[in-house]
């Protein structure tokens, strides 16, 4: 285990890595060896693409052993899931160890006929590339492996000792990564976790994530008569399954945007005034978002920013309803509580379950199914903060890194704190990209 007062310090001025990195030949080199990464299907969802996924494994394993990485291997995935692969470099003797995370498996691409360019096919349009894969998460691990690439070719070193590890099941939730980690707590123990899989305000500007907002998910079911009715026959005189659930979703929010659930706010840390000015200063406003996002107007809760509502704020979301054309029950896909620090999960699980149970008069059967949680949060105070800070006013690079909490919230099992404990880093646990 790493000390937990450990501090990152710089053993590196010089900017021959920087200027390797900015040659134009090396960017077309580059985007030329992210293309062959991106043209590997590799939906960890489905089994027909497990013979992708192992091949960007081997691809990934000689792509780090190219770099001059040591200790290169493909891990296999535990209880038979998809493999990780791992690399290091440990020649910085009294140097801190830093633990890389990126993922290399990608969603599915269904409906194909809404894609505009081929998905794993890299297709560049103008300063943008697509792929699935490109950023989320192929493009950011591989921002990473270059940066050790411009170090190894130029100052032949690492400032400091670096572990790599690539999984291949975080679009499935990580469903072995408990296993996983039991299994390689020695060989991932690090002083401090960077994960390539966050986002950045915008270009030219990093951002260092100290905080997630977490996921409660539950799957609710409502039932009606035991057996199906013809709406035309019984229409007005049975109250469809369709139209209760409806009624539910109605009332989750109120008309100023906050959850109308009993004691849902209870427990939600108020964030400190000076956070919040610090989070206007080095955020996009409420235009710029609406702007990105194609749409007229925001909604929400009132009293914060739209930036506010998707990092500090708490939220309750429908992903999905279907009913199979069934006049007998109808169901949401998912409903998640994006939750913010100290969310009083556990209390909100009940007042979700109790809220539901009021219409169960109306419907003769219901049913919520718990999907599990995780959160996260950290202050942005440990040492490797402020270095990550540092590291971006070096001469050359000419950025001020920007401290937040992230917007989206990662599914449950995704990261958990046994892993930041097995990954060696007993008290923070830091994102950035």
């Amino acid at each position: 285990m790493g000390a937990s007062n450990t501090v990152f310090e710089s053993v590196y001025t010089t900017t021959a890595p920087l200027t390797y990195s900015r040659q134009l030949s090396r960017r077309d080199d580059w985007l030329r060896e992210l293309g062959e990464l991106l043209d590997f299907p590799t939906i960890s969802a489905m089994p027909s693409h497990r013979r992708d996924i192992e091949a960007a494994a081997d691809w990934l394993k000689n792509h780090l052993a190219m770099l001059g990485l040591h200790h290169v291997q493909v891990l296999p995935g535990v209880n038979g899931g998809h493999p990780s692969v791992y690399a290091d470099w440990l020649l910085a003797p009294g140097q801190p160890t830093l633990l890389l995370y990126g993922h290399y498996d990608v969603q599915p691409v269904d409906p194909l006929k809404d894609w505009r360019t081929p998905p794993f096919q890299a297709t560049r349009i103008g300063q943008n590339l697509f792929a699935r894969g490109a950023s989320d998460d192929k493009g950011q691990l591989f921002i990473h492996l270059k940066a050790v690439e411009s170090y190894l070719a130029t100052v032949g070193s690492l400032p400091i000792n670096v572990k790599i590890w690539l999984e291949g099941e975080e679009e499935i939730n990580s469903p072995n990564l408990p296993a996983f980690l039991d299994s390689e707590a020695t060989r991932l123990e690090a002083d401090a976790v960077l994960v390539s899989d966050t986002e950045m305000l915008g270009p030219g500007r990093p951002t260092i994530i100290y905080g997630l907002r977490g996921s409660l998910a539950f799957e609710l079911e409502v039932g009606g008569p035991r057996h199906d009715l013809h709406a035309g026959r019984y229409g007005g005189a049975v109250h469809n399954p369709v139209q209760a659930l409806c009624e539910i979703i109605a009332g989750l929010h109120d008309r100023r945007g906050r959850v109308a659930i009993p004691e849902f706010y209870a427990r939600v840390r108020e964030v400190a005034a000076t956070e919040r000015q610090e989070l206007r200063c080095g955020s996009p406003d409420d235009e710029q978002i609406m702007a990105d996002l194609d749409i007229p107007t925001g909604w929400g809760e009132e009293g914060y920013s739209l930036f506010e509502r998707m990092t500090i704020r708490p939220a309750l979301i429908v992903n999905g309803i279907g009913n199979q054309d069934r006049y007998s029950e109808a169901r949401i896909g998912k409903a998640e509580h994006a939750a913010c620090p100290r969310p009083g999960t556990s209390r909100n699980r009940q007042a979700f379950t109790t809220t539901y149970r009021c219409y169960k008069a109306a419907n003769s059967l219901y049913e919520i199914e718990d999907h599990g949680w995780f959160f996260s949060s950290r202050d942005s105070s440990p040492p490797s903060y402020d270095v990550s800070r540092q590291a971006c006013d070096l001469p050359g690079l000419g950025c001020t890194a920007s401290f937040h909490t992230q917007r989206r919230h990662y599914p449950s099992g995704c990261i958990s704190q046994k892993e930041v404990r097995c990954a060696g880093h007993p008290a923070w646990f830091w994102v950035a990209r």
